[in-house]
């Protein structure tokens, strides 16, 4: 209105909302680009803007953009050169993006727990890197929401890997309905999704198949303090042909579905092994020994070997 327009206090205020509101990534938030004045020809004023929150598209629906990713995306680390240690298992952990600690957490800290497990463990959050070298290892660890992460070339690496018989573990974001241009990640690989969470708070995640490899040495029930991910909670939102998961752990009731949610699972896919696993946020999980015990046994299981 041509009243707030003429008043500088107001101005200011809107100034500072907005660059508020551009700091927030989030899939389901209007994107804020820009804050422009109108041209006198359309009147005095200001504006906001906004986009919606996707990665730009081609016509083919696959997403382009700097390999850095998009704003709220955290700044990509240097990439080196990865390398594999003969005779060893080989672990890639494909991470990366925003709103969480990746390179501490999944790289640094999943990273030890898998090399003392005997694994060879490279870590990349360079999509170039990642479409080169996952074709040399045994199991993909992936945990990314980098934008535009998604192009054809890590897209087709990633199914081929799959097609080949090799073994997955998508980690917690790695199972978030994330890429919206790419649904057949969600509906072949994870098994459906997650689109939303309880706030970070105490929950327990109790065993539906203790007997399962993936579950050998997990208490039958322990407590983490983590996001407790809406994994395939309104199965009328899971689109058709998504494929089947077993359920191997769940957590206890959300707080928005009252309910019990998917905790660890594998996905029913006619060549790969794949784990999904909803956990992960922070070091509260990442450090806990029954995670440990739990990743090991997933990227050994994923790998064909017997845990």
């Amino acid at each position: 209105p041509d009243a707030f327009a003429a008043d500088p206090e107001r101005l200011a205020r809107f100034e500072r909302e907005a660059k508020t509101l551009a700091s927030l990534n989030h899939p389901h938030i209007a994107a804020i680009y820009a804050v422009e004045k109108s041209a006198p020809s359309t009147g005095s004023g200001q504006a906001a803007t906004t986009g919606s929150g996707q990665a730009p598209s081609t016509s083919s629906g696959q997403a382009t953009g700097p390999k850095e990713g998009g704003r709220g995306d955290a700044p990509l680390p240097e990439t080196k050169p990865l390398v594999w240690a003969p005779g060893k298992t080989k672990v890639l952990i494909i991470a990366g993006g925003s709103s969480h600690n990746f390179g501490q957490f999944f790289g640094t800290t999943d990273g030890a727990t898998l090399s003392a497990a005997g694994f060879s463990v490279n870590y990349t959050e360079d999509r170039d890197q990642a479409v080169a070298e996952i074709g040399n290892a045994d199991v993909a660890v992936v945990s990314v929401n980098r934008q535009f992460f998604d192009t054809p070339a890590y897209r087709k690496a990633l199914f081929d890997f799959a097609a080949a018989g090799k073994g997955l573990v998508m980690l917690h974001n790695g199972t978030w309905y994330e890429f919206a241009e790419w649904p057949e990640l969600n509906a072949k690989i994870v098994g459906g999704g997650a689109r939303g969470h309880d706030r970070i708070a105490a929950f327990s995640v109790n065993a539906v198949q203790p007997a399962h490899p993936v579950m050998k040495g997990v208490p039958a029930s322990f407590t983490v303090e983590d996001e407790l991910y809406y994994l395939n909670a309104e199965t009328e939102k899971v689109p058709q042909g998504t494929a089947a998961i077993v359920v191997l752990a769940e957590t206890s009731p959300s707080v928005k579905f009252k309910k019990p949610h998917p905790a660890v699972w594998t996905t029913n896919h006619p060549t790969a092994r794949i784990v999904g696993i909803t956990l992960g946020h922070d070091q509260r999980v990442h450090d806990l020994d029954a995670f440990k015990t739990l990743l090991v046994n997933a990227v050994r299981w994923a790998s064909g070997s017997k845990p």
